[in-house]
């Protein structure tokens, strides 16, 4: 009796949840536009695509258009993320008078986010993610969806490179410079 008790009401928050990320998660690009390595279009699509940032402001990656952006996926849970971020600190300083920008997309709530930026003083612009963010990154030719990913955009905001795991900050030089060298 018991366990049929547990078992119901494990597929009962199971079936909410379902429900609740279903509801909540954006529109999928169509698997037509979802190849392994991103397409114009599912770049120009991303540009697109509305975040929230810790203010509670709107924004889209259109925003940084013009710009060379190292877009990283992170999350405060994620230990190599967090590893990285010095060295993604460094990389924005170093190069932004060459119209370089960090962007962070944090798949986290809010609140935790905020709180991770204020105690490490995080200096770049940080985006709060959302529950299809998995799908997105698979979309930007993260096949795994495993965090941290970046990609980097070129000036017309095509993904031009990519990286999975955490980035040294000798490989995030590597990875911008030949495209702000464009």
């Amino acid at each position: 009796m018991k366990h049929q008790r547990a078992m119901v009401m494990a597929v009962a928050v199971l079936a909410v949840a379902t429900g609740i990320y279903v509801n909540l998660s954006p529109p999928v690009l169509p698997a037509a536009v979802a190849p392994t390595a991103p397409t114009p279009l599912v770049d120009q699509r991303f540009l697109a695509t509305p975040f929230v940032d810790l203010s509670g402001k709107t924004r889209t990656m259109e925003e940084w258009k013009g710009r060379v952006v190292l877009v990283n996926f992170w999350a405060t849970w994620c230990a190599p993320c967090r590893e990285e971020m010095p060295a993604l600190q460094q990389t924005q300083a170093e190069f932004a008078h060459r119209g370089f920008e960090v962007v962070g997309i944090a798949l986290d709530n809010a609140e935790a986010t905020g709180r991770f930026v204020a105690e490490f003083k995080i200096g770049y612009p940080i985006l709060i993610g959302y529950m299809g963010m998995i799908d997105l990154m698979r979309q930007l030719g993260n096949k795994s969806g495993a965090l941290p990913y970046s990609v980097v955009l070129d000036r017309q905001g095509e993904v031009a490179k990519s990286h999975l795991g955490l980035l040294t900050l000798q490989k995030m030089r590597d990875l911008v410079e030949p495209v702000l060298s464009r």
